[in-house]
């Protein structure tokens, strides 16, 4: 029996309304998988070695077309396996790799068409050409001059130039030897000096008492505490996971201090300069401790992330 449609308060058949909702994209449900297991798109990106704007652009459904398919798809299906979520319905709605088959049949296709038409040809279009047969020739005169031709042993100025090497190289070992027999070269002492050697022969007393060194108290000098000022200069957080998070740290130019995962039972002591921006990926499983105090994240918290920066 066929379906009745529903008419309107003027009579006119309405559209039957769809009891599912619209059906989501492959970027919306990965989004919707990282968002479900805490995890961040930074990250993300340093556990699977991409870069945050690729992750961004699949979430989005924006995909190059320049990396093709396979790409777009391998790099889903990984996303899946770290999220630990099913790839299939993923994978359904991207793009499949059916033109890049066709295009290499057709290229094969093609190719034997080509060889079909070359074999094809009658025997006269396959008749050797003067040049060929010239090149033909010149290769064979090559061969057989080879072949006959005495061996580079065998040659008489061969002989002679390895000789005269042979000769030469004594007399470059003796040119090379003859630095180092030159005389040792004798040095005077300037005019000004001899006097002064002579008294030093005559009163060798004087020169002894004025040598003699005078005994000098030495002081052991202390090296400085460190200020409080300089020691306070770089706080330290440090951060106890008690199970799989990930955390960033940066500074107040935005560079990046630390980044890393922490398994569970792990700890990262983190020190530096003020001020320092840090995001926290599962905030729920980690404790913050700043100089040595308790740092609450529930107020900095946003779903599974706490981002917060520290001040003086």
């Amino acid at each position: 029996m066929s379906e009745i449609p529903m008419l309107g308060e003027e009579g006119m058949p309405q559209p039957s309304r769809p009891d599912t909702p619209e059906a989501a994209t492959a970027g919306q449900l990965l989004r919707a998988a990282r968002i479900r297991a805490g995890v961040d798109l930074s990250a993300l990106s340093l556990t699977l070695k991409v870069s945050v704007r690729q992750l961004q652009a699949l979430e989005d459904d924006e995909h190059d077309p320049a990396k093709g398919p396979v790409f777009v798809r391998a790099l889903a299906a990984s996303v899946c396996r770290h999220l630990h979520a099913d790839p299939a319905p993923i994978l359904a709605l991207l793009p499949k790799a059916a033109s890049h088959v066709s295009a290499s049949h057709l290229v094969v296709k093609s190719s034997i068409a080509h060889a079909e038409l070359t074999v094809s040809r009658p025997a006269s279009a396959r008749v050797l050409t003067p040049q060929a047969l010239w090149v033909a020739a010149t290769m064979l005169a090559l061969t057989f001059a080879l072949i006959w031709l005495p061996a580079p042993s065998q040659w008489a100025w061969f002989e002679q130039v390895n000789a005269w090497f042979q000769s030469s190289s004594p007399e470059s070992t003796t040119m090379v030897s003859e630095p180092e027999s030159a005389p040792p070269v004798i040095v005077f002492p300037p005019p000004d000096a001899l006097p002064q050697a002579s008294e030093a022969v005559v009163v060798p007393s004087q020169v002894a008492a004025v040598a003699a060194p005078q005994p000098v108290s030495v002081v052991p000098v202390q090296s400085p505490a460190p200020s409080p000022s300089v020691a306070a200069s770089k706080p330290e957080l440090l951060f106890a996971a008690s199970d799989t998070t990930w955390i960033e740290v940066r500074g107040g130019q935005n560079q990046l201090v630390w980044s890393g995962v922490l398994q569970a039972g792990e700890s990262k002591s983190v020190q530096n300069s003020l001020p320092m921006n840090v995001t926290v990926g599962r905030a729920n499983v980690v404790t913050v401790k700043y100089r040595g105090q308790a740092f609450d994240l529930k107020p900095h918290t946003k779903v599974t992330v706490a981002r917060f920066e520290v001040k003086e």
